[in-house]
């Protein structure tokens, strides 16, 4: 699983029912221990909301002119409704 994928809100609700998980059970510990850690992680699992990435408005400013050897700063902005992380990846 990667994080990006889900959204922030839900991912953190996901590692706080996790980290209450036993993810160190044995056969020896029996089945019923065994059948509720599975069902723990299982509903840890259903706290997730992947991400959506649609209904998004991307904003790029800079400057309008520039000389071959510039450093240009560019602002980016993205409204939408994704509660979750953003990766931008620059390409040049």
């Amino acid at each position: 699983m990667v994080e990006a994928d889900y959204t922030g809100d839900s991912w953190e609700l996901y590692e706080a029912a996790i980290a209450d998980c036993d993810l160190t059970l044995e056969a020896k510990d029996g089945q019923a221990a065994l059948d509720a850690e599975v069902i723990a992680i299982q509903e840890a699992l259903e706290l997730l909301t992947e991400v959506i990435y649609s209904n998004y408005e991307l904003t790029i400013t800079g400057p309008e002119t520039a000389e071959p050897e510039d450093v240009l700063l560019f602002n980016v902005t993205a409204k939408g409704d994704n509660t979750g992380k953003v990766l931008m990846e620059l390409m040049t």
